[in-house]
């Protein structure tokens, strides 16, 4: 697998590679000279509000699936019938590999293969909303972009729920990328 060393003024990149598919990450470890000032040691207990899951699509999830268990030593997580998702954990943080194909973004804007949302696990959903609506309220850029809305909108917000059954909350962040949320 080729990769690059990264200058030493990148705090979160000690390596830069690729996967089959070409989708790029970042590797660092402790004892890199880069790890500077974006890592926090903490006591190893989770936050109440965390990145639960990583989600991307590919269309060779099978594939994609044996990479990232077999480079990262990820283990296989238990999914329900009928779901065409594999989900790989490092017992924190689950990768949920799914499948890509057009048919599934009929009534809607075509999102191309690669990386689909990002999951958070919050302690209480309704309080998390009301923090969303504070923080919007209080800078009107960071507000979450809207999802759902118009014909196509819906059907976006459709193949979100449909494709990882992980989230009860769906949402986009001001960028538009994608957020799953669901509480304890």
């Amino acid at each position: 697998m080729k990769h690059l060393q990264r200058p030493s003024n990148r705090p979160f990149a000690g390596i830069t590679t690729h996967d089959p598919d070409g989708n790029m990450f970042d590797l660092s470890q402790k004892d890199m000279k880069n790890r500077t000032s974006v890592y926090v040691e903490n006591d190893g207990n989770t936050n109440p509000r965390h990145i639960d899951h990583v989600a991307m699509r590919t269309m060779r999830p099978f594939e994609m699936a044996d990479f990232y268990r077999d480079v990262f030593e990820l283990a296989p997580a238990n999914k329900g019938a009928g779901d065409r998702n594999h989900y790989l954990t490092d017992g924190r943080v689950t990768l949920v590999i799914m499948p890509w194909d057009i048919t599934d973004y009929a009534g809607t804007g075509i999102i191309t293969a690669g990386m689909d949302h990002i999951g958070f696990k919050v302690e209480n959903l309704e309080a998390f909303k009301r923090d969303v609506e504070r923080v919007a309220a209080n800078n009107p850029r960071l507000a979450p972009e809207p999802v759902g809305s118009g014909a196509e909108g819906k059907a976006l917000l459709d193949l979100f729920r449909r494709s990882c059954p992980l989230g009860q909350h769906h949402m986009a962040d001001c960028d538009g990328v994608l957020i799953d949320v669901s509480a304890d």
